[in-house]
C-alpha cells in the first residue's frame, strides 16, 4: 500500500464513472484503496487510452481459477507522479487488445 501512496500526487483524485463519488487527495484515495481493491488479488495489463498510459485490471475469482477483467484504468501523469485516476468498470477487455482472462 505505502509504495502505491507514494507514487501519488498529493492533490491525487480517483474517480470511478458512472459513480458520483470523487475521491481527492492522498488521504481519501489511500482509505479507498485500502478498504476495497487492495482487498482482493490483481493483475495490471498496461494499456493505452485516449493516448494515455492506461492499465487493463483483472481480479482473481476462485470459482474461475483465473484472473478475469473487471476494469479499465486511465492515469494521468503530472511531475512524475499519479495526478488522476479515472477507473472504468469494464469486464471485456478484448476490444483493449487484452485477453478476457489471465490463468493462474
Amino acid at each position: 500500500m505505502e509504495a502505491i501512496v507514494a507514487m501519488l500526487a498529493d492533490d491525487v483524485r480517483l474517480a470511478m464513472p458512472p459513480a458520483p463519488e470523487c475521491y481527492q487527495g492522498r488521504a481519501a484515495v489511500r482509505t479507498v484503496l485500502a478498504t476495497g481493491p487492495i482487498a482482493h488479488r490483481w493483475r495490471l495489463r498496461q494499456m493505452s487510452a485516449s493516448g494515455q498510459l492506461a492499465f487493463g485490471a483483472y481480479r482473481w475469482l476462485d470459482d474461475r481459477r483465473a484472473f478475469v477483467g473487471e476494469g479499465v484504468d486511465v492515469l494521468t501523469i503530472r511531475d512524475s507522479r499519479i495526478a488522476t485516476i479515472d477507473a472504468y468498470l469494464v469486464s471485456d477487455l478484448e476490444p483493449f487488445g487484452l485477453p478476457s482472462t489471465i490463468l493462474a
